[in-house]
């Protein structure tokens, strides 16, 4: 190869290499990838990654469907457990700002039957704001149409294993008087004081009903969840 071949290669791969870079450095491949589907966690969010999830399966949700919308103890609920119509929305990790970001992507709301909504922990294990919290919620309720049913459940108790400073039963208990209160507001909001049933005399959520991380539902605490909103669905005269 003479002086002149190798100064030609070397300088297309310096082109190439540049090139590389700067596509790189841009968000051309994230856009590519999602295009192509085939988007990771590594240039996803989780939350990312399961909103466009939810947008692709939106427009195939059938008429008179009960939409699920909530963090992670929602994604984990059998919603046909509940209602065989049931449509699961939910997303572990979210927050109410989340859901308010995420709200306008479900069409399928403005034809179902029912929403559940189950949302606000991570708002206090994040140590978002209680106003800004209240406000992001009742966006939520103002995005729903006034004559789709809601059923607001109460967040859920703690266990003592996951309490800390700033993650307390104190802090839920406030929170479920803000989304309680907002029921008075809306004549379609229906608040559901699940949390009733889940906690022991001390106001912890019972050591058999989580999985022992103090949050998350067992099959037991799951069985009580089902079964507290499939009768307040049939209360409503939801299938």
């Amino acid at each position: 190869m003479n002086i002149r071949t190798k100064a030609s290669f070397t300088y297309l791969l310096l082109i190439h290499l540049l090139l590389a870079l700067v596509l790189w450095k841009s968000d051309f491949i994230d856009k590519v990838r999602v295009e192509l589907g085939v988007s990771s966690s590594e240039t996803l969010s989780f939350y990312e990654q399961m909103t466009l999830y939810h947008q692709r399966m939106d427009s195939s949700v059938p008429e008179g469907a009960v939409i699920f919308i909530g963090d992670s103890i929602t994604q984990a609920l059998a919603t046909p457990a509940i209602t065989q119509s049931g449509i699961n929305f939910g997303i572990g990790t979210d927050t109410t700002l989340g859901v308010v970001k995420r709200l306008p992507l479900y069409q399928s709301i403005e034809r179902s039957q029912a929403v559940v909504l189950s949302i606000g922990v991570n708002d206090i294990y994040q140590q978002v704001g209680r106003l800004d919290t209240r406000v992001n919620y009742k966006n939520i309720l103002d995005s729903i149409p006034s004559d789709t049913p809601v059923i607001a459940t109460s967040v859920l108790p703690i266990g003592t294993v996951a309490e800390s400073k700033h993650f307390t039963n104190a802090e839920i208990i406030s929170l479920n008087s803000d989304i309680q209160a907002f029921t008075n507001e809306y004549h379609n909001v229906h608040y559901l004081a699940v949390s009733e049933k889940l906690k022991d005399d001390a106001g912890f959520l019972k050591p058999e009903l989580h999985i022992g991380d103090g949050v998350h539902l067992s099959d037991k605490g799951y069985r009580i969840l089902i079964e507290q909103l499939n009768e307040s669905l049939s209360a409503l005269g939801v299938e």
